[in-house]
C-alpha cells in the first residue's frame, strides 16, 4: 500500500483514491496520509499538497434531463437508465455514471469520463445506440457535453483573495 506525507506537522487526514469510483485494488494503491498545516504556508507548499490530489487531465461530462407525460412514464425511463448505468460504469475511462428522478417527473442521467477520448469511443459504442434510444423515447429531452479542462485548487483562493485586497 502506497502512503504519501507531506508536511512534518499538523493534523494526519488520510485520503482514499481518487476521489472517483469504487473501492478496488486500484484505490487502495492510491492510499495517502497528507499533514494538514496553517494557512500561513506559502504558495510552494499548496502546490506541492495538491498534486497527488488533483485530476489533471480534461474531463467529460454526459448530463441528459428527460421529461416524461406521466411519472409511469418517468418510472420507465429511470429503469431503462437504471440498466444502462451498471454496463456504462465497467467502461475503461468511467469515473461515474448515475441516474434519478424529480418529483416533477424529469429523469436526470449523468456520466463522468476522464478524457474526451474515452467519450469519444463510448459515443462510437453500441451501448451508446442503446441511450440514444431511451432519449429518443422522452416526450422532450435535453442533452449536453460538458468539457473540465481545468482543474484548480487553494492556488486559486489566494490568488481571488489576494486580487480582491
Amino acid at each position: 500500500m502506497k502512503q504519501n506525507r507531506i508536511a512534518a506537522s499538523g493534523m494526519p487526514w488520510i485520503l482514499w483514491g481518487d476521489g472517483v469510483g469504487s473501492s478496488s485494488d486500484r484505490d487502495r494503491d492510491l492510499l495517502q496520509t497528507v499533514h494538514l498545516t496553517p494557512l500561513s504556508r506559502g504558495r510552494e507548499f499548496y502546490a506541492k499538497l495538491e498534486q497527488p490530489m488533483l485530476r489533471r487531465h480534461p474531463m467529460v461530462r454526459l448530463t441528459v434531463a428527460l421529461s416524461a407525460a406521466s411519472m409511469r412514464g418517468a418510472d420507465d425511463l429511470l429503469e431503462a437508465f437504471h440498466f444502462l448505468v451498471v454496463g456504462t460504469r465497467l467502461e475503461r475511462g468511467c469515473l461515474g455514471c448515475s441516474t434519478w428522478i424529480d418529483p416533477d417527473a424529469t429523469v436526470h442521467y449523468v456520466e463522468e469520463w476522464a478524457t474526451e477520448d474515452d467519450m469519444r469511443a463510448r459515443v462510437r459504442s453500441d451501448r451508446f445506440t442503446s441511450l440514444l434510444a431511451v432519449i429518443e423515447s422522452a416526450r422532450e429531452a435535453n442533452v449536453h457535453f460538458d468539457f473540465v479542462t481545468q482543474t484548480r485548487g487553494l492556488e486559486y483562493v489566494a490568488e481571488v483573495r489576494n486580487q480582491s485586497a
